[in-house]
């Protein structure tokens, strides 16, 4: 199974994440926008394939580029550089998308249950045996999801620095005929949930983030044809 990492500057995190992804016989690609050399030194140490980019040109573009440049299979694992996983996640993940799509592709994009989510008291129903949480977007930090489907629909759009292009993809996604759905289980860890205290020098960039950035890229979904 071939797991895609986006890095930026948070390597007691990544080192966390490694460790639990290597649990399971994985093939691991880290696209890294910009970490310091000890950062590099380690990515350079632990994964199959890796590429650098300099001055964080933000998690949207590490994606596409990891997509376009390292992924060869139909379909992937795609993670933050802040998420521990448990034994035989990838193994789990890879049976129930199979089992979503096992007649045709229709999941597209389907992101792990975190505390966050299972806390929301979501109305989960049962697909092919799988439960699952429909949504039109969401913004993940760790996902299986289809190349085929990213690639025909054109990647995501960059929107900043922290993802806001999710949003956008999740309703690209669906204006190709393609569900996005969180997957109960197995659920992750989430461990960076402070970007004040993970991400200070760009916490400017955060806020328009969060006030400009996530409308617009809402907006760019919900105006496709």
């Amino acid at each position: 199974m071939q797991v895609l990492v986006q890095s930026y500057r948070r390597l007691k995190y990544l080192k966390q994440t490694v460790d639990s992804l290597r649990l399971d016989d994985v093939d691991l690609f880290i696209v890294d926008g910009g970490s310091d050399q000890p950062t590099k030194d380690y990515i350079k140490s632990v994964a199959d394939k890796y590429l650098f980019f300099n001055d964080n040109p933000g998690s949207d573009f590490l994606k596409n580029e990891g997509i376009k440049h390292l992924i060869t299979d139909n379909y992937f694992i795609l993670s933050a550089d802040d998420i521990e996983y448990s034994e035989g996640y990838s193994k789990l993940m890879k049976q129930q998308f199979e089992k979503l799509n096992w007649c045709e592709l229709k999941w597209a994009f389907c992101s792990s249950n975190m505390e966050i989510v299972e806390n929301q008291n979501l109305k989960w129903s049962t697909v092919n045996g799988v439960d699952i949480y429909q949504v039109s977007g969401l913004q993940s930090a760790s996902a299986i999801v289809s190349r085929v489907a990213l690639m025909q629909v054109g990647l995501y759009p960059v929107y900043g620095k922290y993802g806001a292009g999710d949003w956008a993809l999740g309703k690209m996604l669906l204006k190709s005929n393609y569900h996005c759905c969180y997957i109960r289980q197995p659920m992750v860890v989430h461990l960076g949930n402070n970007n004040a205290v993970d991400y200070p020098e760009f916490q400017n960039q955060a806020n328009i983030d969060i006030n400009t950035n996530y409308k617009k890229a809402i907006h760019h979904g919900d105006n496709l044809h």
